[in-house]
């Protein structure tokens, strides 16, 4: 088995000691798995893509590593997404339009449409899979206009874009962008001043604001 990796990147992480780990990168590792021995050479194998879970504010691709999946002829791709206010906070409108963290997944499906066939991979045979938060995330890529054509099979584990905590309205991003942006002193009567105040803040401060379910 060899473990194919795509990241030109360095990833920065910091971890906050609470019931678990909260991993964040400037990056997104896109991670695979593939055998190096098959009968036929030849012949491009299944390709499956797993988005994790973890509420949109924890968990990483280096959780779920693929051993079981390697006694099958198949390809498991993994992927990072942005979590937590990186990823998702919004002050609904332009100055932060929100869920970078999809957005990021999208990015990632595009890219393995584009070159798992490098792999092994058979680019018209690719299912996404993921469980909980990660569900809700393919629900929400099978909706949209960006991987439309880059997938051929959904598995939705434990969740669905329509879960009360799969989504949030406008209204609700927009106040806790509010709430974020009162504790750092920001103003919060100009989204674009609100965006440019919180660009200053270090990234570690942002990342605290989970120690407090802050977003």
């Amino acid at each position: 088995m060899r473990i194919v990796c795509s990241s030109t990147c360095t990833c920065q992480r910091w971890v906050i000691k609470l019931q678990f780990s909260i991993q964040f990168s400037t990056c997104i590792p896109v991670q695979g798995a593939v055998l190096t021995q098959m009968d036929d050479t030849s012949k491009l194998l299944p390709v499956m893509v797993y988005i994790h879970g973890g509420h949109f504010m924890s968990g990483g691709s280096q959780e779920y590593r693929p051993d079981y999946f390697m006694d099958h002829d198949i390809i498991l791709v993994t992927l990072n997404y942005r979590l937590g206010v990186f990823g998702f906070l919004s002050t609904a409108d332009e100055s932060i339009s929100g869920n970078m963290g999809l957005k990021d997944q999208a990015l990632a499906v595009k890219w393995v449409h584009s070159n798992i066939k490098a792999f092994g991979g058979d680019p018209n045979r690719i299912t996404l899979i993921g469980q909980s938060a990660g569900a809700a995330s393919i629900h929400y890529q099978t909706m949209a206009s960006q991987t439309k054509g880059l997938f051929q099979r959904a598995i939705a584990l434990s969740g669905t874009a329509g879960a009360p905590w799969g989504f949030a309205p406008p209204e609700v991003g927009h106040a806790k962008s509010k709430q974020i942006a009162e504790f750092f002193q920001c103003p919060t009567d100009s989204p674009s001043l609100l965006t440019k105040c919180l660009q200053e803040v270090p990234a570690s401060e942002l990342l605290s604001m989970l120690k407090d379910d802050m977003v």
